[in-house]
């Protein structure tokens, strides 16, 4: 119907690096569409993840310390 035109983006997994240095860059005031079209991904899983931030930071310092 309606949604016929539209096109599906393909699953796509972040790395946690992926996602703490797309927050950074989201930080330092790039755009989100820019940040979908570098990244593959949607709106909603860029606000998802900006929900997410303190956790996905504190959990990457603890990764990074241990190696």
């Amino acid at each position: 119907m309606g949604n016929s035109d539209k096109k599906k983006r393909k699953h796509l997994c972040l790395s946690i690096a992926q996602k703490v240095k797309l927050l950074e860059k989201l930080d330092s005031s790039v755009s989100v569409e820019c940040l979908k079209q570098e990244y593959g991904v949607g709106m909603t899983s860029i606000c998802d993840l900006k929900e997410q931030k303190d956790k996905l930071f504190k959990f990457y310092a603890e990764v990074m310390n241990r190696s």
